[in-house]
């Protein structure tokens, strides 16, 4: 994994954060965050020849990737913004996968026509 709590710090700042019993900010879950939101873009992305666990594909879908660890860290308690962030990104995915949105990663490579038809990541 190459996006970090520091990438969510920059992004966010710590507010979004839980902490340890200690008062740092509890690492394993925003690991645990971030792992989640990487592999739900990873179920879209390799319906285009694209893996989100790619560093370079990574670059060009850092904050994408951030919106969904952030609604991850703590659903219960997200605002309207959060929830709309979190949308806008599944959404991107999704149409990603479908073939109505191409992704161009930093090594040139581009998603190819999509696979996926009417796929929909339900959380459990």
């Amino acid at each position: 994994m190459t996006i970090t709590i520091e990438d969510f710090i920059v992004a966010f700042g710590r507010d979004d954060i839980p902490e340890t019993p200690e008062g740092q900010p509890d690492q394993a879950k925003v690991d645990w965050a971030i792992n989640a939101a990487l592999g739900t873009a990873d179920a879209y992305l390799l319906a285009v020849g694209l893996s989100a666990y790619d560093a370079k594909v990574q670059a060009s879908i850092k904050l994408r990737i951030l919106d969904i660890a952030r609604y991850e860290l703590n659903p219960e308690h997200v605002t309207e913004l959060i929830k709309e962030r979190k949308a806008d990104a599944t959404k991107f995915f999704v149409d990603v996968g479908a073939g109505r949105a191409k992704l161009f990663a930093e090594t040139g490579e581009s998603s190819k026509n999509g696979g996926f038809r009417n796929v929909q990541i339900v959380r459990c």
